[in-house]
């Protein structure tokens, strides 16, 4: 008998179907017709069916007829027909060993980018497992009780008993069945709108079988679970409509299924094209089986990976090798309630970076991921490839980063994967485009790349699509054969794994966890890279057996001290950077810079006076005192601050530069060290100190306690005519610490006879709001008397003042005898009307000026009574806007009684009230006078 030929399909858009005849034995042989069959979306139902099986063994065949010809096939497949052809009626199946011509390359190049839309349309998808063996007949049984309980809404899980105990390890092993690991399933069942599960002649609904699992609550891989996973999300798709494009990236779905077992290794990549987001015309996917493998592969990593990095292919069909630049962001320092078939949740130790600093503030220090090939472990290192924007999580063995997982997203505040519910009730379909790592059509210059520093490393990478790798240590162990692949690596490129490790080990010895140091090492397989940069980082550590060992490996290995880490031992507030410079004492003075000396003066602890003696040496003739020093020395209102500035102007010699930022510096805090520093600059700085009207503004700023006598202290220094002007009084009169009036005390007792209070000193007084203006207020006004130069401007700043106080309700402020220290506009209005009497200016713009519902302080009103004129506006205006009028004007009745007497000249008095009957007649307030408060009053 003739094999059977194909005949070209005639159009790129059809595909054949397989029409399995009907046979009443089923010993018959298999018939079967094979039939043209357009795609094209109708709208309506299709109606064929699609097998999702495992090709297996091809060694042995078997022989069917196809339209009368012989056709060869595997016995798995002959198996499934046999169960699948009726008895009656013709079954429509598309089966991609028949249907499509698999030795036509062309022709399955066409053919394979239809499969998402051929499993999509089918009107069920039929899985097909195998034929009966170990109890599978009973499991199937088990697994359709448990689903239809589950769906029942019996959600308890079920009894352990050692018959349940039997049946749940009979699921298990067919579970581990070639079905479940197989690749092309993922879009087989990924895209179905109808599933059936068959074994032998066994049959259950794909949604039950995934309700019956759940409920029996197995422990399920991840390979078995993202198969159940797309599996149940079918119940929710389409029906004749189904999407044209999937949800996830390629780089995700290589991250997530590329250990998967395939009959050829293109179809690690081609079968995952129907469920990815990515065009399918880009060049890198198109299939292609007639390219060779290594070709294929090292053209899909280039395209997921970023533009810029290098892609080598090894010996090893499975792995390639990777150079390029990358960014080092952290390492996974613990694994917390992980499960590799949903979600991976780790803890995470950045290092000291802004490309670190930007994934901990975006996504924090606990990550949630969603399921991967390979499960992350602890020990994992992140890194950012240079032009990506999601980081990548490597693992560190025998010289080499490896790639774990390509891309990674945290979910920790999205929606995770699809799962089968906990409730065994309702399955949730597949939402994950928000975790699509985008690597290719993405502009590299994202909130990432912008934001990171100019110095990348080179960086070599393995990524190998092997089941898994091995990772012997202390940290653990873990099962993959990985070794292979290593030595087929290039040797030169074994070195670039020290940088990584380099960037892990600071980060981890700046926190003195040493123990997690030796495991780094130990899992990497290497010795500490002791550089300049980690022994920085050993220089600030607290340890000092571990900072004494970096010290000894540094001097083995030849290395000279530097500055850079002399600076990061001349911070360290511990004993271990003073033991540095100790052990370097000989050679310290060449290596001390401007950056060393002020590391130094900013150490908090006591320490610093032996480091600065240390770093300048006995003499310090080679160690030069610039301005900077000085400033850093002279910040220091603590410690051994008098000892160093003493110390640094004996060594400085007769040039030191002792300016006016220096002696300002020195005089910003109010403490017996910054008076000592400051009597030390001013003998040092030979006959003319630098102490000028700046410095001097600066120490009337300070607080009374020190401040005063540091004032006092620069007015003897500076000679018998110290530089007091006008803006030095000014910032006297702008203080809001207490005590101003001492300072004031103190500028006149030391300023020349000349000195005096201007209108622009006094505004500044009596605009001040402080609660200690008022002392300074009655200090000026009792000294100076009717000296003071009371303006209009003078007035109105003190009406602007926006102080608080409030007044006692015994007695205003000057039947007290003394002066409160109540503050504000009405405290500052009392002090000019009582010492400047008659020659306060009031106006009528005053007088209606309005704060807070108060028009005018009554206290001008009482002082000043002759000079209002009953009939102005301005108290008219203030009569309009208060919202007592009556109150107001008793004020007035008062203020009249006293200043002209009822008694005297009951003329003026009588007209004064009928002027105010006018005044309130005119703002609606006549039932004021109502009160018997005015009744007394009138």
């Amino acid at each position: 008998m003739p094999a059977y030929t194909y005949r070209p399909l005639s159009e790129p858009t059809i595909i054949r179907i397989l029409q399995v005849l009907p046979q009443s034995k089923e010993t018959d042989r298999v018939e079967c017709c094979l039939a043209e069959y357009s795609l094209a979306d109708t709208g309506k139902a299709h109606h064929y069916e699609a097998l999702s099986y495992v090709w297996g063994n091809q060694d042995d065949p078997e022989s069917i007829l196809v339209d009368g010809d012989d056709f060869q096939v595997g016995r798995n497949l002959h198996t499934a027909l046999l169960h699948i052809r009726d008895d009656q009626i013709v079954r429509h199946l598309w089966v991609d060993a028949i249907c499509i011509n698999q030795n036509n390359e062309d022709e399955k190049a066409r053919q394979i980018p239809l499969m998402r839309d051929i499993y999509g349309h089918a009107h069920r998808v039929i899985v097909w497992l195998g034929n009966v063996a170990d109890n599978s007949d009973l499991v199937f049984e088990t697994i359709r009780l448990a689903g239809e309980r589950a769906l029942a809404g019996n959600t308890c899980p079920q009894e352990v008993t050692p018959e349940s105990e039997f049946h749940q390890a009979a699921c298990l092993e067919l579970l581990n069945r070639d079905w479940f690991r197989r690749i092309w399933v993922l879009q087989e069942v990924g895209v179905a709108r109808d599933i059936s599960i068959m074994c032998g002649a066994a049959e259950i609904h794909g949604y039950i079988f995934c309700l019956g699992l759940r409920r029996l609550k197995l422990d399920l891989d991840g390979q078995v679970y993202s198969a159940l996973s797309l599996m149940s999300g079918a119940i929710a798709r389409p029906r004749y409509t189904p999407s044209t494009r999937g949800e996830l990236s390629m780089a995700e779905l290589v991250d997530m299924y590329h250990t998967r077992a395939a009959t050829q290794l293109h179809d690690k990549i081609y079968a995952l094209l129907g469920l990815t987001c990515d065009d399918r015309k880009a060049a890198a996917l198109i299939p292609d089986y007639t390219a060779p493998w290594d070709k294929v592969l090292q053209r899909f990593v280039t395209y997921v990976l970023p533009s810029s990095f290098r892609v080598q292919t090894l010996p090893d069909p499975e792995s390639v090798f990777l150079t390029g630049k990358g960014y080092t962001i952290g390492q996974i320092s613990s694994i917390e309630g992980y499960t590799s078939s949903v979600r991976q949740s780790f803890t995470i130790t950045f290092v000291y970076t802004s490309c670190a600093a930007h994934f901990k503030e975006k996504w924090g220090s606990r990550w949630v991921i969603g399921p991967s090939a390979k499960p992350v472990r602890q020990g994992d290192v992140l890194i950012l490839l240079e032009g990506a924007s999601k980081p990548s999580v490597i693992r560190l063995y025998e010289g080499y980063p490896v790639i774990i997982v390509l891309a990674v997203t945290s979910q920790q505040t999205e929606d995770t994967h699809q799962h089968i519910s906990d409730d065994g009730t309702r399955l949730q379909p597949t939402r994950a485009r928000h975790i699509i790592p985008r690597w290719r059509g993405e502009s590299p210059q994202t909130e990432i790349t912008m934001s990171l520093e100019t110095g990348s490393r080179d960086i070599s990478l393995i990524w190998s699509w092997k089941s898994c790798i091995s990772i012997v240590g202390k940290g653990g162990e873990y099962e993959c054969p990985l070794q292979s692949i290593l030595f087929q690596a290039p040797v030169e490129r074994k070195d670039d794994i020290r940088s990584i490790v380099e960037d892990l080990v600071v980060e981890r010895i700046a926190k003195t966890d040493w123990e997690a140091v030796n495991l780094i090492l130990d899992q990497v397989g290497i010795t500490l890279p002791v550089t300049a940069k980690v022994l920085c980082a050993a220089a600030t550590s607290t340890e000092e057996s571990h900072f004494t060992y970096m010290i000894k490996a540094w001097g083995e290995n030849g290395l000279p001290i530097s500055s850079q880490v002399l600076e990061a031992a001349a911070r360290n507030f511990y004993l271990t950077g003073l033991q540095l410079m100790q052990h370097h004492r000989r050679d310290m003075t060449q290596y001390t810079t401007d950056r060393v000396l002020q590391a130094a003066l900013t150490n908090p602890s006591d320490f610093a006076y032996y480091m600065v003696r240390i770093l300048c040496g006995e003499s310090g003739e080679n160690v030069p005192i610039t301005e900077d020093v000085l400033k850093a020395a002279a910040a220091r209102s603590r410690g051994p601050a008098r000892d160093i500035m003493l110390f640094l102007c004996k060594h400085g010699g007769e040039n030191l530069p002792i300016t006016e930022d220096v002696l300002k510096v020195a005089v910003s805090h109010a403490s017996p060290a910054n008076l000592a520093m400051v009597i030390i600059l001013c003998e040092y700085a030979g006959g003319n100190p630098p102490i000028t009207e700046d410095v001097l503004k600066v120490a009337s700023g300070l607080d009374f306690f020190g401040g005063a006598a540091i004032l006092i202290a620069l007015c003897e220094l500076a000679g018998g005519d110290p530089p007091i002007t006008e803006d030095v009084l000014k910032a006297v009169a702008e203080r809001t610490e207490r005590n101003g009036d001492i300072f004031m005390k103190i500028l006149f007792h030391y300023g020349n006879e000349n000195l005096r209070i201007t209108e622009a000193v006094l505004c500044e007084v009596v605009g001040n709001a402080s609660p200690s203006a008022p002392r300074l207020m009655q200090w000026l006004c009792q000294s100076s008397g009717k000296h003071l130069p009371i303006t209009e401007a003078v007035v109105w700043r003190a009406l602007t003042n926006k102080g608080g106080g409030r007044r006692s309700r015994r007695s205003t402020l000057f039947d007290r005898k003394v002066f409160d220290p109540y503050y504000g506009k009405r405290t500052m209005i009392e002090f000019l009307c009582h010492y400047g009497r008659a020659d306060v200016p009031i106006t009528d713009e005053m007088i209606a000026y309005e704060i807070d519902d108060d028009p005018l302080t009554s206290h001008i009103l009482r002082d000043h009574a002759r000079k209002i004129r009953s009939g102005s506006w301005g108290v008219r205006e203030a009569v309009r806007k208060f919202r007592d009028p009556g109150k107001v004007f008793c004020q007035m009745v008062r203020s009249a009684k006293e200043s002209l007497g009822v008694n005297k000249d009951k003329r003026i008095y009588e007209k004064n009230i009928v002027w105010i009957q006018e005044s309130l007649r005119d703002v609606g307030a006549e039932t004021k006078f109502k009160s018997r408060r005015w009744l007394e009053l009138k």
